[in-house]
């Protein structure tokens, strides 16, 4: 089964219901009388739902949404839950810092969150295992090289390309780079 526990699902804000349910649920207030809710963890009954609440009657549902179903999309994961309520969640205080890496192989972007609370995202334009710096490749583009001859910049450890921040100078670690160095989840 999947990688979730109740125990880990109350650790993120989830609680029992007061009565009882065939599914056992675990809920999670998301705001404006809206609640993710998980029922039957850890079987092949599996599901989660966003669920919209009565306004007049605050223990009845409206309208239900099915968001995962252990029929078609398998074991509910932490990353997954954790994905849901971030996006959905209204209510977030303390919301962990996060950096997203583009995966060179699938070309897909991937989110992973920091080890301790940043100003802004790390930065590899002053890493000394980067191939070329910032300062080299504007130097070369200044002297009218073609930027086809300009080397991209690639992380001689992980040997990775390594891609500018959207609109910025600065260079974002490779994918291997923030699971090592800046990952909470491993």
């Amino acid at each position: 089964m999947g990688d979730l526990t109740r125990e880990e699902l109350m650790g993120m804000g989830f609680r029992e219901l007061d009565h009882f349910t065939i599914q056992n649920s675990l809920v999670y207030d998301i705001g404006r009388n809206r609640q993710l809710s998980i029922g039957s963890l850890g079987t092949f009954n599996e599901m989660m739902f966003l669920v919209e609440m009565n306004n007049e009657q605050k223990d009845i549902g409206d309208a239900v949404i099915v968001i995962h179903n252990y029929d078609f999309d398998g074991p509910l994961t932490k990353k997954k839950v954790r994905m849901l309520v971030e996006a959905l969640d209204n209510n977030r205080k303390n919301e962990p810092d996060w950096i997203t890496a583009v995966v060179e192989d699938t070309g897909q972007y991937e989110r992973h969150y920091l080890l301790d609370h940043v100003e802004a995202p790390p930065d590899c334009s002053s890493c000394p295992e980067l191939n070329i710096t910032q300062h080299s490749q504007e130097t070369l583009r200044r002297k009218n090289i073609p930027l086809s001859e300009i080397p991209n910049h690639r992380c001689r450890r992980y040997r990775e390309r390594l891609f500018h921040y959207r609109n910025s100078k600065r260079v974002m670690p490779c994918e291997q780079c923030l699971k090592e160095n800046f990952n909470k989840e491993n």
